[in-house]
This record gives structure tokens, C-alpha cells and sequence, in this order.
């Protein structure tokens, strides 16, 4: 799944928006996204609190974070080990 265009921060205030009484058409316009996706923000942001999506937003960004890293060093290690063979001339 594409991470999201918007922010949660921005998530969260549309969900306010909507518990304020802006209506579901005012809020598609403005943010340019379908009735359909409000609805799922808002079954989502209302079953969870606001300090759960954020910290679940966190752990996302560090866990792609952290799997670019491991195919970085991955890279690295398979890089030097070839370099290791070709001098010695021997299986490692």
C-alpha cells in the first residue's frame, strides 16, 4: 500500500472537521479524495486515538527506514565478499 499524500495531522483535523458538522461533500472538495476515503479515515481515527496513528506512522516510516538500511548493507557485504574472492582465488 502507497503511503498516504496527507498527513496524519491532517488526517486527524478532517476527522475533527467532520465531528464538527462540515459535511462529507465540503471535505472531498477541499481535499480532493472520495466520499469513501473520509469514511475509512474516520472509522479508522475514531476506533483508534489520535497518539496511536501517529506512533503507528512513526514505526512505519522507521521500519522502511531500517529495510533500506538492511539492503544497503546487504549490497555492501556482497560487494566486498566478491572482492575478497577475486583477490584470493578462493571460495570464502
Amino acid at each position: 500500500m502507497p503511503p498516504s499524500r496527507l498527513s496524519v495531522t491532517i488526517l486527524t483535523s478532517i476527522v475533527k472537521d467532520l465531528k464538527a458538522g462540515v459535511t462529507v461533500k465540503t471535505i472531498c472538495r477541499r481535499y480532493h479524495v472520495s466520499p469513501q476515503t473520509v469514511y475509512r479515515w474516520r472509522k479508522k481515527l475514531s476506533a483508534q486515538g489520535t497518539s496511536s496513528i501517529e506512533r503507528l506512522h512513526d514505526l512505519e516510516n522507521e521500519n522502511r527506514r531500517l529495510k533500506r538500511k538492511v539492503a544497503e548493507l546487504s549490497l555492501d557485504y556482497s560487494t566486498l565478499r566478491i572482492a575478497l574472492i577475486t583477490e584470493a582465488k578462493t571460495e570464502c
